[in-house]
């Protein structure tokens, strides 16, 4: 606010507030309760539907108040990979480098005497963006109920069909992670987990260390939530 001069002594005549919306504060309302509502029927309905149509159903039986952003994919035995993405929960699709070019990788980390030395070559193959309204004030898009202040629709989703291979690694979580870890960060703590594709465990174990490493730094206090999948060959 910048008052006429001649009334700058009095602080001007104009008057102005800014407030934000939030759930529980405003209306006593746990908006975790609509979320796994929703990720609950979401669940259902997956086996079944595509990313997208499991989301439009789940919404549809989510009678409580509240909203959420969304991120769902399914993975089918061709190694297809769909995905429905809507405000800031995402995923992330890595991939490990060629056997030479991981030896490749490997010897440049020697050569620049990094203190760590790769165990694993992954990149980043693919990525869903997050999508906001106002980054400025923390408004992403969001699914909502009938009366949520910003409602939108899973038609204005991200959708993504990715052929996957085999070793791929998939990261899917909420906004906790990406706002406390780079996708350099992540890609970082992926390449110095011992990777045991005998063990169907360290898919859990890496989701922890994700976490609890985005927990450790909390530049940005809030729920994270992680969820890792391992693309295996089904041998049988």
């Amino acid at each position: 606010m910048i008052p006429h001069p001649r009334k700058s002594t009095r602080g001007g005549e104009d008057a102005a507030f800014c407030k934000v919306s939030a759930w529980m504060e405003d209306d006593g309302i746990d908006a975790g309760i609509f979320a796994f509502s929703l990720s609950h029927f979401t669940k259902k309905a997956s086996k079944r539907l595509s990313p997208q149509k499991a989301v439009e159903e789940a919404l549809a039986k989510t009678t409580v108040p509240g909203s959420a952003t969304a991120c769902v994919v399914k993975l089918h035995t061709n190694g297809n990979l769909e995905t429905f993405t809507l405000g800031d929960s995402g995923f992330l699709l890595l991939r490990e480098k060629p056997r030479e070019l991981s030896r490749w990788y490997n010897f440049l980390a020697f050569i620049r005497k990094q203190e760590e030395h790769p165990t694993n070559a992954f990149y980043i193959v693919e990525q869903s963006l997050p999508m906001m309204h106002d980054d400025e004030n923390n408004l992403p898009f969001q699914l909502g109920s009938q009366n949520a202040p910003t409602r939108d629709t899973p038609e204005t989703a991200q959708i993504h069909n990715i052929q996957t291979c085999a070793g791929d690694v998939i990261i899917l979580a909420t906004d906790g992670l990406f706002d406390n870890l780079s996708n350099a960060e992540i890609v970082h703590y992926i390449n110095n987990f011992e990777m045991d594709d005998n063990n169907i465990a360290f898919s859990k174990q890496l989701a922890w260390l994700l976490a609890s490493k985005a927990h450790k730094k909390y530049d940005v206090i809030d729920d994270i939530s992680v969820v890792v999948a391992h693309v295996v060959v089904d041998e049988e």
